[in-house]
C-alpha cells in the first residue's frame, strides 16, 4: 500500500480550519501454498479530502463542521477466488471483483466547555 498525506491548518479571528488530502493506492497479491494458484487485486490511486472548520461563538461554545471521505476495502479473505474447504460445513469462496466502498461524511456539532476541563458535544 502506498500513501501520501498533506495537511494545512490555521486560525483567522474566530475561525479555525484544517484542510487535508490523502492519496492512496494498494495492491494485493497472493498464492495458495498447496495448489500454487495465484490471485491479485489492484486498487488504483484514490484521493481522500478532509475539511475541519471551527467557529468560536463565545468563551464556552464552538461550532464545528467536518467533512471527510473514507474507504472500506474488501479484506484479503473476501477476494480470494478459490473455495476454502477448511470447514466442511461452511465452504466459502471470495469474489476477486469486489470494489472498495467509498463514504463521504459530514458532521455538524457544537462544543460546550465547562470550567476548562470538561466538554460536551452535541
Amino acid at each position: 500500500m502506498y500513501a501520501a498525506y498533506a495537511t494545512v491548518s490555521n486560525k483567522y479571528k474566530k475561525l479555525g480550519y484544517q484542510l487535508g488530502l490523502r492519496a492512496e493506492s494498494s495492491f494485493f497479491e497472493g498464492e495458495l501454498t498447496l495448489t500454487k494458484q495465484k490471485f491479485d487485486n489492484n486498487f488504483p490511486v484514490s484521493l481522500f479530502p478532509s475539511l475541519f472548520l471551527s467557529y468560536k461563538l463565545d468563551e464556552k461554545n464552538d461550532l464545528q463542521l467536518n467533512y471527510t471521505r473514507k474507504i472500506n476495502r474488501p479484506s484479503f479473505f473476501q477476494i480470494i477466488p478459490f473455495p476454502d474447504y477448511s470447514d466442511s460445513v461452511n465452504i466459502s469462496k471470495g469474489n476477486p471483483f469486489l470494489d472498495p466502498e467509498f463514504t463521504n461524511s459530514i458532521e455538524l456539532s457544537e462544543l460546550h466547555t465547562f470550567n476548562r476541563k470538561n466538554t460536551y458535544t452535541y
